[in-house]
């Protein structure tokens, strides 16, 4: 799978990269004549352009429009520096007009049949943990700066059983009623044996469930949830639709967006009970 990948994709993308790098160089060398300036302008904006394109791609266009959207602009961002090298460079008038007209509608026919809304509903399943069939629906989808996100509904009759979340492919925390049985023991065991719980600390908070548990001990004065992504969090909303069900609008918990391990090194707080999954 990975050999076809890189033939397939990659290779392509490669030769075309290696031509049009040799023709940038060979275009700027015929506009100035110096080879030293050639190499110094070439060399400049393809690092420049490399460390901006990854700045931009991972924290503006991935988090504000997703893959699909991204590509899209990408595309448009080609198609409009194509069409600024005719003008400025080569000329309309020095290219037939039947290679504009079909490059044109190339492009239109291209943008017509890009497969819209794809990434969501097949291709982040079909590369997960969960598989897609007729009783899954995708319910939430976040491509974050830090990790992709997916809540997967499980659905009976048109009725969700359980949700599933998945973060960058992975399943890592659901709703299922054996998921709800031993993380809702993270609290209710040391309930159980601690003469009098207090002050919480929840380390990585995925659906919620430890969370609902600490929320419903009326005992608890203070709980505090540390958690390393906040699309996370902000995505909880579909477990629990019910604002007066949602853990994180409970009065007595603090949220810290930061690493559990970092947090615990640094905090000068003392907690009766810490759990961490």
């Amino acid at each position: 799978t990975t050999l076809l990948h890189s033939l397939v994709v990659m290779l392509p993308v490669s030769i075309l990269s290696g031509i049009l790098f040799t023709l940038t160089g060979q275009a700027i060398h015929d506009e100035n004549g110096s080879d030293t300036k050639s190499a110094g302008y070439l060399t400049l904006f393809n690092t420049g352009g490399a460390m901006l394109g990854a700045l931009i791609a991972g924290f503006v266009l991935l988090p504000m429009c997703g893959i699909e959207d991204s590509f899209l602009l990408l595309s448009a961002g080609y198609a409009l520096i194509a069409a600024l090298t005719l003008r400025l460079d080569v000329g309309y008038s020095r290219l037939p007009r039947a290679v504009l007209t079909t490059a044109g509608a190339l492009l239109v026919i291209l943008v017509t049949l890009f497969p819209r809304g794809y990434v969501d509903n097949a291709l982040f399943l079909s590369v997960s943990d969960a598989s897609p069939d007729s009783n899954t629906r995708v319910v939430a989808i976040r491509e974050g700066i830090t990790d992709t996100i997916m809540y997967a509904q499980y659905e009976w009759m048109g009725h969700p059983l359980y949700h599933r979340l998945i973060t960058n492919s992975h399943s890592m925390s659901g709703t299922t009623p054996e998921a709800w049985q031993y993380m809702k023991q993270y609290v209710y065991l040391p309930a159980a044996i601690h003469p009098k719980l207090e002050k919480a600390c929840l380390i990585s908070y995925g659906c919620g469930v430890t969370g609902k548990a600490l929320t419903d001990h009326a005992e608890l004065k203070q709980i505090d949830i540390v958690d390393i992504s906040q699309d996370i969090l902000d995505l909880n909303d579909v477990v629990y639709p019910n604002p007066e069900d949602q853990p994180l609008r409970d009065p007595r918990v603090r949220v810290f967006i930061e690493d559990g391990r970092f947090y615990l090194l640094t905090t000068d707080q003392q907690y009766d009970l810490i759990t961490s999954e």
